[in-house]
């Protein structure tokens, strides 16, 4: 299976030894929000909601796992018929991560998983993921992270019903960790997907 020999290759690299960045923590839940809204097509105006529980833990000095739930509820309206609509789809993750310092204040991290979505019309679907991103410490109160992934996972169908924040593709996002002490900390970024731009908060505990 595809997934399992990712899942394989990614644990050998992580054996290797790396040097480990120890203000960069790997252990931490999150709790976040997500919206995006005010965007028009032809026939459709619509709002979406996300609701994030997520979290990582470190297995070795290099080697971690995450895994993630979210809840899209979406609102709309499609005028064509004058209709009101409203749904609500589920995604649940599960990913190891491998991750090495670059510089004293810089780490890169290497993640592949797995994620199974619920949609609204009935249809489970799941897929392999991947992300690569970086992590760096600016300063004692702040942390800059960045992430570039790609979804292995069929688009729903038919398209009217199709979810951007679901289907396969690549995504990038940019965020910031406001360090409050030394376990709570503020998150807040954006994820681009397409034509989308989901700006994002959340509240993020790490040890």
């Amino acid at each position: 299976m595809k997934i399992k020999k990712i899942i394989i290759v990614t644990a050998l690299i992580g054996s290797l030894n790396s040097n480990a960045n120890d203000e960069i923590s790997y252990s931490w839940v999150e709790v976040n929000y997500s919206k995006n809204g005010g965007n028009f097509f032809p026939q459709d105006v619509f709002t979406e909601e996300i609701f994030t529980l997520d979290g990582s833990f470190e297995i070795t000095d290099n080697l971690y796992i995450s895994a993630d739930v979210s809840k899209l509820n979406r609102l709309g309206l499609t005028y064509g018929v004058y209709d009101a609509f409203r749904y609500t789809d589920n995604s649940y993750g599960l990913a190891l991560g491998f991750h090495n310092s670059i510089s004293e204040k810089t780490d890169l991290y290497y993640e592949l998983g797995y994620r199974k979505l619920e949609t609204a019309i009935s249809r489970n679907l799941d897929g392999a993921e991947f992300t690569f991103g970086s992590r760096t410490v600016l300063s004692p109160k702040f942390e800059l992270i960045t992430a570039i992934g790609y979804q292995d996972i069929k688009e729903i169908e038919p398209e009217s019903l199709d979810i951007n924040n679901f289907k396969g593709g690549f995504n990038f996002g940019v965020s910031g960790l406001y360090k409050i002490n030394n376990s709570s900390n503020i998150h807040l970024g954006f994820i681009k997907k397409d034509t989308e731009t989901s700006p994002m908060i959340g509240y993020r505990f790490n040890w």
